[in-house]
């Protein structure tokens, strides 16, 4: 590891482990908010299977030095208490992509499909697509595709949220799901539960932005309030949408246009401004709420729900980086 980001990460090392252990707590939240029903243990340990995998295989394609911007390959550095800790965050970004993509598999899904999807997605696909965003983080100079051509994504709307949308999108169109009917699948309907859902991930969120973009813990009062500004605004959007449409305080609606917020504004939290965070919120809650509506007279799925709010919100917070942005900090 360079000398500068072990410098970094040594000089402020409580502060990164208080980062990344509530992170670890957002696939609680979400799974809370939306139960990932019908999976037996064998899933589960596939799961767990990806998560070995990225941590062998996935980190070094991700972070290793590369030639040309596409794929890297090797440790970034030795293996001291300040490369673990950078891992360990690591690890749990790909444990929450891991948690969305079984989230969209609303129904059982056939091990073997299941089984190829995590290995692929842990071991090549996201570690590839990450070298193109991430690929420079520990060796500033290491070329990467996407970052090399002025790319932003600080914390993972379109790495994470998006390819996790997209590769479900994936599975399901090929059919990797078994003959479970839809009326069967658990939900959580509990507002208590739901709420604490909503809590963790509202909480764990702070978490991303600390190792990701302010390597110091100066940035971190920046964040959290840019971070409660797209809670209000994700939120109030679920709340008046809910309101128009039923005349309900709908509480499924407003934790959608909250998770929304939140995704929406990952990509740009270094680059954009305190209204920026707020009214990207807006748009993008209101764009998947929308679209999940829409979306739901023609489709009678529970997984589109999941698909909308991390693929269109992800996608949008990504896109309007463009028009938000303060160049001074670029």
């Amino acid at each position: 590891m360079p000398a500068l980001m072990a410098q970094l990460i040594a000089d402020n090392i409580v502060w990164w482990a208080l980062c990344a252990a509530p992170v670890f707590g957002v696939q609680a939240g979400l799974l809370l908010c939306r139960p990932a029903g019908w999976l037996t243990r064998k899933h589960i340990g596939v799961a767990l299977l990806g998560a070995g995998i990225f941590l062998v295989l996935g980190f070094q394609i991700m972070f290793g030095a590369g030639t040309n911007g596409f794929i890297g390959f090797g440790l970034p550095g030795r293996l001291d208490p300040t490369m673990g800790l950078f891992v360990l965050f690591q690890l749990s970004l790909c444990a929450i992509l891991i948690t969305i993509l079984t989230q969209i598999i609303s129904q059982q899904p056939k091990l073997r499909a299941y089984s190829i999807t995590i290995i692929l997605t842990t071991g090549l696909i996201y570690p590839l697509i990450g070298h193109w965003v991430w690929g420079n983080r520990i060796i500033p100079d290491n070329p990467a595709f996407l970052a090399d051509v002025g790319f932003i994504d600080g914390a993972g709307s379109a790495l994470i949220h998006v390819v996790a949308a997209s590769l479900g999108l994936a599975f399901l169109a090929a059919g990797g799901i078994g003959k479970i009917p839809l009326a069967k699948i658990p939900r959580a309907k509990n507002r208590r539960v739901l709420l604490l859902g909503a809590a963790l991930v509202s909480l764990g969120w702070l978490g991303f932005y600390g190792p990701l973009l302010g390597l110091e813990a100066d940035r971190f009062g920046e964040f959290s309030i840019k971070t409660l500004l797209a809670v209000a605004g994700g939120a109030s959007v679920g709340l008046v949408y809910g309101l128009l449409r039923n005349q309900l305080f709908n509480a499924r609606l407003i934790i959608n246009g909250l998770i929304a917020g939140l995704i929406s504004l990952c990509a740009g939290i270094g680059v954009i401004g305190f209204a920026g965070s707020f009214l990207i919120a807006i748009m993008s809650a209101g764009a998947v709420l929308g679209t999940a509506h829409l979306i739901a007279q023609k489709v009678q799925h529970g997984a589109f729900d999941v698909l909308c709010v991390h693929g269109i919100a992800g996608a949008i917070g990504t896109i309007l980086v463009a028009g938000f942005c303060d160049p001074t900090v670029l």
